[in-house]
């Protein structure tokens, strides 16, 4: 008898590991006690980690009950929606490390009406789940430049 695990392909439970890893990482070097980053990017860190953690745990609930979540197509299209959306807010949270908020924001912005105008051109409206999962992951991202946005808008004006 074969478990859930043994039928992922191993480029998911790769991934899987290293996000799981990285996330505990991002989490313990957000709670150190040090003083040796910002108050502000102590935050993003432990942010970072948890939604790590999350979409980690969404990813193996896809895993161990994917097929009961498949019997009803709503909560299926729901799932893989909030799966992605939460897939979306890590990267977005993962690129603010490469880019400053206001380019992420142009980017991610970019990448959901494109894809937005993708679907409507190609008429791809019927390939639900295609369209979910774009959805799900580009309004992630739009969604975490936002909150880190508003972040560093905020936490400039604390300053003066």
């Amino acid at each position: 008898m074969s478990s859930t695990m043994n039928m992922l392909p191993a480029s998911n439970k790769i991934a899987v590991a290293v996000v799981c890893l990285a996330s505990i990482m991002f989490l313990i070097r957000g709670l150190k006690e040090g003083n040796d980053t910002g108050h502000r990017s102590r935050k993003l860190f432990v942010l970072t980690g948890l939604v790590g953690l999350i979409w980690v745990a969404l990813e193996l609930c896809s895993f161990f009950y994917g097929t009961s979540l498949r019997r009803s197509r709503e909560v299926a299209l729901a799932f893989f929606f909030t799966r992605h959306l939460w897939g979306g807010i890590l990267a977005g949270l993962l690129l603010r490390f490469l880019l400053k908020s206001k380019p992420l924001l142009a980017v991610s912005l970019t990448l959901l009406v494109v894809f937005n105008a993708f679907v409507i051109v190609r008429h791809l409206a019927w390939v639900t789940r295609f369209v979910y999962i774009g959805e799900g992951l580009f309004t992630g991202m739009f969604l975490a430049s936002l909150f880190l946005l508003w972040l560093d808008l905020s936490t400039k004006s604390s300053h003066q």
